[in-house]
């Protein structure tokens, strides 16, 4: 990683541990699905659109 490029950030805070990490997990499975800059992807070879697989969504609606 080099200064100036893009990056997600997710911060959660809980109590317990575990439900800290499930809570970063549903965050992230909303963004791949949802969040229209998750889907760009830029490198070496241009810039290419990522479409969200079926497991996202999967896992997506298995923690809703």
């Amino acid at each position: 990683m080099t200064p100036g490029e893009v990056i997600v950030l997710v911060a959660v805070a809980s109590d317990r541990r575990r439900e800290a990490f499930l809570a970063a997990d549903y965050l992230m499975a909303r963004l791949k699905t949802e969040a229209v800059f998750w889907k760009q992807e830029q490198g070496t070879f241009g810039e290419r659109w990522i479409e969200s697989t079926d497991r996202d969504t999967q896992d997506r609606e298995m923690m809703e």
